[in-house]
């Protein structure tokens, strides 16, 4: 089975440190090193939502973001993106709900068509309905035919 890949991480708390000191040394990179207290801040539960400034939140989501931005093989099992694949099992840290919201943010979003492609896209789906009940009335002729012949 090619498609399934083993984790390179004994457990998700071992993943969550190594998604921790991955964006330690981003913030060290960016010159604005992380306190103590911002560690253990990243690391604590975030399954109850906690009543945290918003300014830290803000900086964290800023240092997970130059993460994904500095990755140089997206395919490594021990980046930041393969290490939050394995991370939070056990539980939800902090370092988790936020990389989870930085890549869900980053997910596209297509705008919504308007003008001549808005009637355009609903003039091939009509067509295709009315194309595809055609074909079935076409099969069912050709069967009813087909059996019915004595």
């Amino acid at each position: 089975m090619s498609w399934f890949r083993n984790s390179p991480f004994a457990g998700s708390d071992e993943a969550v440190a190594h998604m921790l000191a991955l964006l330690v040394a981003q913030a060290e990179k960016a010159g604005m090193p992380l306190s103590e207290g911002e560690r253990k801040l990243l690391l604590e539960e975030a399954t109850p939502p906690k009543i945290v400034g918003e300014e830290s939140d803000e900086k964290f989501r800023k240092l997970i973001e130059r993460t994904f931005d500095d990755e140089v093989d997206p395919d490594d099992p021990m980046s930041l993106s393969n290490s939050l694949q394995w991370a939070g099992d056990d539980q939800y840290p902090k370092i988790v709900a936020l990389a989870e919201e930085v890549v869900r943010s980053r997910s596209e979003k297509f705008p919504q068509l308007r003008g001549r492609r808005f009637m355009i896209d609903r003039l091939q789906l009509i067509g295709c309905g009315f194309a595809t009940v055609v074909l079935m009335m076409l099969v069912v002729v050709f069967f009813s035919w087909l059996f019915e012949r004595k």
